[in-house]
C-alpha cells in the first residue's frame, strides 16, 4: 500500500492519532534542529510560526535539546499554545517595520545578545527581521512561508555577519536518508513515551468533512494538529 521505507514502527504506549500528529511534523523540526542549524545545548532559538505544528515541535525539541526557545508568533493570541509548548519568552511578529522591530523585540528579551539559531517558518518581513536578531556565527534555517511571500535576501549581509542560511525538506531525508529517518522518528517516538513531547491535537473530522478541516487552517484558527479520521473506531 505504501513504501515500506515510509513505514514506521509505533510503541504500544503512544495512541494512533498521537503517532498522526507527531509524523511530518517532528520529523521536518527535527531536521531543521539537528543537521540544518547543528543546535547546542545552552544555545538560543527563534521559532517563528510558532502556534503551528512544525513550530510546536521546534520549541519541544529545542527544550529537550537543552536550548532557551523565543516563540514568535505573528497572532499574538495564540501565546498560551507557545508557552504550553514550553516557550520560555514570547515576541510578537505582527505590526509595522518588522525588518527592525523584530530584532529589537529578540534583543529586548536576550540583553542584546541576539539569538543562535532561528527556525523560521512564516517569511516576509519575518524573515528579514530574524536574519538581523542572529548571533556571529548564527543560523537560520528555512522552513516554510505561512505567509504567502517568499522572501529574498541580501548576500553581503550573510558575509559581514559571518551566519549561515540554510533550508529544510524533510520529504527529501525520508527519500534519500530512509535509515536516518528511521533512527530520528524512533528517537521522537522516544521523546514522546518519555513524556518530552506531544502534538496538542485540536480537533478531528471524519475524512468526508475534509473541507471543514481544511477551513480551521485557510482561517488561521489552527493550533496544534488537526486530525483526518479515515474509519471511526469501533
Amino acid at each position: 500500500v505504501v513504501p515500506q521505507h515510509e513505514c514506521y514502527i509505533l510503541p504500544d504506549a503512544i495512541p494512533l492519532d498521537q503517532a498522526a500528529a507527531l509524523g511530518i511534523a517532528f520529523q521536518t523540526a527535527y531536521f531543521a534542529l539537528v543537521d540544518r542549524a547543528r543546535i547546542k545545548a545552552g544555545e538560543t532559538v527563534l521559532v517563528t510560526g510558532a502556534s503551528g505544528s512544525v513550530g510546536i515541535a521546534a520549541i519541544q525539541l529545542a527544550k529537550v535539546f537543552g536550548a532557551t526557545v523565543i516563540a514568535g508568533l505573528t497572532t499574538p493570541s495564540k501565546e498560551a499554545v507557545a508557552r504550553e509548548a514550553g516557550a520560555d519568552h514570547v515576541i510578537d511578529l505582527s505590526g509595522d517595520n518588522l525588518k527592525d522591530a523584530i530584532r529589537d523585540r529578540i534583543f529586548a528579551v536576550t540583553d542584546g545578545a541576539g539569538v543562535d539559531v532561528v527556525i523560521e517558518i512564516v517569511g516576509g518581513e519575518v524573515f528579514t527581521g530574524a536574519l538581523r536578531a542572529l548571533k556571529f556565527r548564527g543560523r537560520l534555517v528555512v522552513v516554510g512561508f505561512t505567509s504567502g511571500i517568499i522572501p529574498e535576501m541580501r548576500t553581503n549581509y550573510v558575509l559581514l555577519k559571518n551566519i549561515a542560511v540554510t533550508g529544510v525538506d524533510r520529504g527529501q531525508y525520508r527519500d534519500r536518508e530512509p535509515a536516518w529517518m528511521h533512527r530520528a522518528q524512533d528517537e521522537i517516538f522516544r521523546y514522546c513515551v518519555e513524556g518530552k513531547v506531544r502534538m496538542p491535537i485540536q480537533d478531528s473530522f471524519a475524512l468526508e468533512d475534509y473541507i471543514k478541516a481544511f477551513d480551521v487552517i485557510r482561517n488561521r484558527q489552527v493550533r496544534g494538529k488537526i486530525i483526518l479520521r479515515i474509519k471511526e473506531e469501533s
